[in-house]
């Protein structure tokens, strides 16, 4: 498993992703202790990480080794670039990262998601692809903005 940017959001998406993934054969290896597990995986410890991988070894040894790179690379969590609030919001609006991954990044909920989309006059929605002449001239002002401050 490889990501691409390796900032706080890609991670975070990539976490997302294997717990959905990763839940039939959790819960087939452990059973109902499964959840609490994938619950616990939302404070980022390596060491929950960890655990979910040494359930997963026997009997999923491809989303086990998932796991274990995503606990090795949560463990140096210091290096791990946070991006800004301008860059993530436009990563969402185009499509790239979830509504949740940004929540989670910002420590929000959806009413501090949209309020920040208002402020910046985003839609709260992804847009994917953007072809609205309104909407591409703001994305491309965040995109600017977060260059900067990097």
């Amino acid at each position: 498993m490889t990501v691409e940017r390796q900032d706080l959001a890609d991670l975070i998406q990539e976490l997302r992703k294997l717990m959905w993934g990763s839940s039939k054969a959790l819960y087939t290896a452990l059973g109902k202790p499964a959840w609490r597990l994938l619950y616990d995986v939302s404070d980022e410890k390596p060491e929950t990480l960890h655990a979910v991988a040494e359930a997963l070894r026997a009997t999923r040894p491809d989303l086990a080794g998932q796991w274990e790179f995503l606990a090795t690379t949560f463990e140096s969590r210091a290096a791990i670039p946070v991006p800004g609030v301008d860059e993530l919001l436009a990563r969402y609006v185009r499509g790239e990262i979830g509504d949740r991954t940004v929540m989670w990044v910002m420590n929000w909920d959806h009413h501090d998601l949209f309020a920040a989309c208002a402020e910046r006059d985003l839609p709260p929605i992804q847009m994917g692809e953007v072809d609205d002449d309104e909407v591409r001239p703001l994305l491309e002002l965040l995109d600017e903005k977060g260059k900067r401050k990097q």
